[in-house]
């Protein structure tokens, strides 16, 4: 006799299409915990902006589980053509370990990548990394440690910016600059691919972000670094995040980062965030410094997996 204990769940693994898109942004809202309804269309609008970034094609790099026509999760991949690499955002509902659901979303995401010629493949998991088995089961091993890093307090120190700096929140037209600067800022980081102009922009007009959220640093009229800020809510809280900041290679060692840090830091908290949240690189000592040093404290971690083809 079948029971619940023994019953091995039947998973369908298909690609995306248009119509899927209302479950698609359900499941998406629902993985809230609760908020209410405004909170909810908040966030279907960030996860149908991301669905639409530059560069994407939805019918290919989304990829749906299903049970029994119940949508139980998704693969979203983000191509990275310029350096070879694909990174897989896998959600689902799916049990760890009932019927390997998460285990066949990544599968599906590694054949994806495959098609497009990705030379490697990396995914992200966060603790309890009860999914790390269903990875490894598929040729992932673990790559390179994040951490996660939460400021909590309010009073802030004072640094002061030498005469020829000044700090102002982003306009439409910075976008060139802005894209440039962050391509320069983070081009010998771990993996990373330079972004677009397209993609900037886009990122620029999503719901979890704000022109005056995007703090810009001048060296008089040369743009010399920024930090850009996102803040959402769940309904209880608000949460802030500092998404990336950077400075251009030729401002480095002049103190520069903690005065743009803090001026993002600054509006979220003048926004109401409750908190604030960052990831960094593990292997990046001189950020994690610079982050402790206006308050915030390692609060997890965030392991990335890899698999090369």
């Amino acid at each position: 006799m079948e029971t619940a204990a023994n019953r091995i769940t039947v998973f369908t693994i298909r690609n995306y299409d248009d119509g899927d898109l209302p479950a698609l942004l359900d499941f998406a809202a629902r993985r809230l915990d609760g908020g209410g309804d405004a909170v909810a269309a908040a966030w279907r609008g960030i996860f149908g902006d991301t669905l639409r970034t530059p560069g994407r094609e939805p019918q290919h790099d989304c990829i749906l589980l299903l049970a029994e026509s119940a949508l139980l999760g998704f693969c979203l991949i983000f191509r990275e053509p310029s350096i070879g690499r694909c990174v897989l955002n896998i959600d689902t509902d799916a049990p760890a370990g009932d019927g390997d659901g998460y285990r066949s979303l990544a599968a599906a995401g590694v054949q994806r990548a495959a098609a497009v010629d990705a030379a490697v493949v990396h995914v992200a998991i966060g603790p309890s990394y009860e999914r790390a088995p269903a990875l490894e089961a598929e040729g992932f091993a673990m790559a390179r440690t994040y951490w996660g890093m939460t400021l909590t307090k309010q009073t802030l120190p004072d640094v002061a910016l030498p005469d020829r700096y000044r700090i102002r929140p982003f306009r439409a037209h910075d976008i060139p600059a802005l894209t440039a600067v962050h391509n320069a800022a983070f081009a010998d980081s771990w993996c990373f691919a330079p972004d677009t102009e397209a993609r900037i922009a886009h990122r620029s007009r999503m719901g979890n972000t704000s022109c005056d959220g995007i703090r810009l640093l001048f060296d008089g009229e040369n743009m010399a670094g920024y930090c850009w800020t996102l803040l959402v809510s769940d309904g209880q809280r608000r949460h802030g995040a500092i998404g990336s900041m950077g400075l251009g290679p030729a401002y480095h060692g002049r103190g520069l980062g903690k005065a743009i840090l803090l001026s993002g830091i600054d509006y979220l908290l003048s926004a109401g965030a409750d908190y604030i949240r960052l990831e960094v690189d593990a292997a990046n000592t001189p950020a994690i410094r610079l982050y402790r040093s206006t308050g915030f404290v390692k609060t997890g971690e965030l392991r990335w997996y890899e698999r090369r083809l």
